[in-house]
């Protein structure tokens, strides 16, 4: 911990790239809820720009998957709502360190409330072990307590709109993972068998798995696959994998 905690106050993240202060005022709405302008009053932020898209991406995933459970019972969602709270704890350490403190907790809280009731709660009520901040079974178990609490359907409504504030809190150029496979103009080919890839277009997403998939430790998340959780390297990735970790998140 004391050596993630060495690497995350360093000038560069673990790629060495050099991480970005951005100050965020936005503007206040006239309605009562919180719009994707209504984040905070003016809080400066310090995020990652490259790692806080991927950990979105996670998040994202996680609702989804929840979203086409079609029981609504806390056991048999229990699965989703456990990936759900790893991501969102990813999020919420930002120094990496393991935990998250109270500062962490409040810069994340402001962020999401008032649109979010589920985070005007004192989540100080689930430090089960008094040490004055929340592990990964802590955060956990205030999620669980949230979805029983609101229900699946405003659980699910107000995690959607959690990730559309924190897309926006990052920069837009920053989060961009996919500029080195947007290297033209793009087209249009609606016959299928006269679609292909070219040489060098096979290579440069060759270079962008190379680039990510260590680093970023992909991992299968195939719903069906038999190895569902695996951890992924360019020389086993496959097309499905590709799919989930490129192509939907780079043409969404």
């Amino acid at each position: 911990q004391q050596a993630r905690r060495r690497r995350s106050e360093s000038p560069t993240h673990n790629s060495g790239t050099r991480l970005k202060e951005m100050e965020r005022v936005p503007r206040r709405g006239s309605g009562g809820g919180c719009g994707l302008d209504d984040m905070s009053s003016g809080v400066s932020i310090r995020l990652d720009p490259f790692a806080l898209p991927l950990k979105v991406v996670g998040l994202k995933r996680a609702i989804a998957g929840l979203t086409k459970e079609k029981s609504c019972s806390p056991w048999s969602c229990l699965s989703h709502i456990k990936e759900l709270a790893a991501n969102m704890f990813d999020i919420m350490d930002a120094d990496g360190s393991g935990f998250i403190d109270r500062s962490e907790a409040t810069r994340f809280q402001s962020w999401v409330t008032p649109g979010c009731p589920m985070f005007t709660v004192d989540i100080w009520l689930f430090d089960e072990d008094g040490d004055r901040r929340l592990n990964r079974a802590e955060l956990l178990s205030f999620v669980r307590k949230s979805y029983s609490g609101f229900g699946k359907k405003q659980f699910l409504a107000q995690m959607t709109l959690v990730v559309q504030i924190l897309t926006v809190l990052v920069d837009g150029e920053a989060t961009d993972e996919f500029a080195d496979l947007r290297t033209g103009t793009g087209c249009v080919i609606a016959a299928c068998e006269e679609r292909g890839i070219m040489r060098h277009q096979l290579h440069t997403i060759l270079e962008h798995v190379s680039r990510r998939c260590g680093p970023e430790s992909w991992t299968d998340t195939g719903d069906s696959s038999p190895t569902r959780g695996a951890k992924l390297t360019p020389r086993s990735i496959n097309l499905y994998q590709l799919v989930d970790w490129v192509v939907k998140p780079a043409t969404e």
